[in-house]
């Protein structure tokens, strides 16, 4: 028999009793449509993965364009400037139609022979030096026939006073150094001028 103070020890189990629930997710995939529009209200029947792509494609395709239109803008300058404007006549002479570029070709030629005027083999700057080298010379041949005035003055006034052989021949040697003098400062003179 039982006692009535002995009461059955129930077991608990490990699992709950309660029948699980289980919640639906719904899967997040990229086909979906968002509803917005893409541009103009147009767009709302396309995914987003469609509408990145759809962008991306706009994106590039616009700067395609954009450079098209750089590279096609210096080429026809390019054009331009280097075939069309050459081509077309600047004058006639005697029914002949005379092109830019054959003008351009004479101005330079003729430019070409105005610099070879100046600074050729024979040109201006090459005389301008070869007179600087000259008047130069004609400096140093004046300063060495000053320094030959000045010793023979000094040579005279050292002889002592009254005629003499030695005193003659010095009063000589300086008038005919005092002519050099004199043409060599003449010649200087044109140097300059």
């Amino acid at each position: 028999m039982k006692s009535q103070t002995e009461q059955p020890v129930k077991q608990r189990t490990t699992r709950s009793n309660k029948p699980k629930r289980y919640n639906r997710q719904t899967a997040h995939v990229e086909a979906r449509r968002d509803g917005k529009p893409l541009i103009f209200g147009w767009g709302k029947h396309l995914s987003h993965a469609e509408k990145v792509k759809i962008q991306r494609r706009a994106t590039w395709a616009i700067a395609g364009i954009f450079g098209f239109l750089i590279v096609g803008t210096i080429l026809a300058f390019w054009i331009n400037i280097n075939i069309i404007i050459p081509g077309q006549p600047i004058t006639s002479v005697n029914g002949h139609q005379i092109p830019q570029s054959q003008f351009r070709k004479m101005v330079a030629v003729k430019t070409q022979l105005e610099l070879n005027k100046i600074y050729g083999k024979q040109g201006l700057v090459a005389q301008a030096n070869d007179l600087t080298k000259q008047d130069a010379a004609q400096l140093k041949t004046i300063n060495d026939l000053t320094q030959q005035v000045d010793t023979l003055n000094k040579q005279i006034k050292a002889l002592p006073a009254g005629p003499g052989q030695q005193r003659t021949d010095l009063e000589n040697q300086l008038q005919s150094t005092k002519k050099q003098l004199v043409a060599a400062q003449a010649s200087h003179q044109n140097l300059t001028q």
